[in-house]
């Protein structure tokens, strides 16, 4: 499933309406996704918004039954092991 790009400049309000309309997740996953990505060093905001739609992008392209169904920290973390072995720093988009 590909998603159409999100557009990373909006205000927050339109960005998480984007983001529920293209991935459907409602605003309490993103603000979860959102702060996990920042408290693990992605402080810029674009840079942030960026991940969070590739998160989000192969969550849906690796998704069986469920969106997340070992819970979302455990997708997060996999979703940074899949960089981190690829050699795709977090830092580095």
């Amino acid at each position: 499933m590909i998603f159409m790009e999100v557009e990373l400049h909006l205000p927050d309000l339109d960005f998480v309406r984007q983001t529920k309309e293209k991935f459907s997740v409602n605003r309490g996953v993103y603000n979860t996704i959102d702060s996990w990505f920042y408290e693990n060093g992605l402080v810029n905001i674009v840079d942030r918004r960026h991940h969070i739609t590739a998160f989000l992008e192969y969550s849906h392209k690796t998704a069986q039954d469920k969106l997340f169904p070992n819970g979302l920290t455990k997708k997060l973390e996999e979703y940074l092991g899949i960089r981190q072995t690829n050699k795709i720093g977090l830092l580095d988009n």
